[in-house]
């Protein structure tokens, strides 16, 4: 513990319950690409230490939620593959393209507006995951016409690799026909054009309750901490994950209260 820490209280994480939790999710999904969530500094547990962490045990793709997670990422020495999984500003394509990470372009009118912000100067390549809107209605494009133009579009510029296609289960952690449908939806959008090298729309919920035969990779986050997504998931799920954060503290005073006392 560091001199300058004067606090009682301990966020202790144990590697070991996170390297138990990467080998199950993988053995569940064999010969796929694991792509760890270390989004919001690893859901609170230190993002670096993990990514750190994750690496020896083979990943080598990780997932985050902003382009600035993604610098610290790599300031920090992570040089495996990235993917920023919301939408960043257009303007700061060329922050992506120098920093060497995938990102998802989440609509035509995104795509087109971004494309017009890359410096020309640029001999360097940034690789584009398109999102795809299967019911969550968050981001994402939902027609196969528009699926294609983006493809296009992609291919068209010198700076730009068709690397992706993802999606995200809006409630895989209950128990309801939704993501089978989203599923469905999923496929029916990625049979319609050219397959990318990464196709995946697992989260959690996703990787502990469902094989997929489309996908060949998965995105993994709270799950990798050790904690299931709802109840239901955990009740429907052979996966043993084992919890890997303890928050330590100590009682500091104890005082005995009178009936009525104010």
């Amino acid at each position: 513990m560091a001199d300058k820490y004067f606090r009682s209280t301990v966020l202790n994480v144990d590697l070991e319950a996170i390297t138990n939790n990467y080998k199950v999710l993988e053995e569940m999904h064999p010969n796929k690409t694991m792509m760890p969530v270390v989004k919001a500094n690893s859901y609170g547990l230190g993002s670096i230490m993990i990514a750190n962490h994750l690496k020896t045990l083979g990943a080598s793709f990780f997932c985050v939620a902003t382009l600035d997670e993604a610098i610290e990422l790599r300031m920090h020495g992570i040089r495996e593959k990235i993917l920023i999984l919301s939408s960043i500003p257009p303007h700061a394509i060329n922050k992506a393209i120098q920093h060497r990470v995938a990102i998802a372009a989440p609509s035509k009118e995104w795509l087109e507006e971004t494309i017009q912000h890359i410096d020309d100067s640029s001999e360097k390549t940034v690789w584009i995951h398109i999102k795809l809107d299967t019911g969550m209605n968050r981001l994402g494009i939902k027609d196969e016409q528009t699926y294609q133009d983006m493809i296009n579009m992609i291919h068209e510029h010198p700076n730009l690799v068709f690397e992706g296609a993802f999606s995200h289960f809006s409630s895989a952690d209950e128990d309801n026909e939704t993501s089978r449908k989203q599923y469905a939806r999923f496929e029916s959008l990625i049979e319609s054009a050219e397959r990318p090298a990464y196709v995946h729309i697992q989260n959690s919920a996703g990787t502990l309750r469902f094989k997929s035969d489309l996908c060949n990779a998965f995105r993994p986050g709270i799950a990798l901490y050790g904690y299931y997504p709802s109840a239901f998931v955990e009740n429907n799920t052979k996966a043993i994950l084992k919890p890997s954060a303890q928050l330590v503290s100590e009682v500091t005073q104890v005082k005995k209260v009178n009936k009525g006392e104010v």
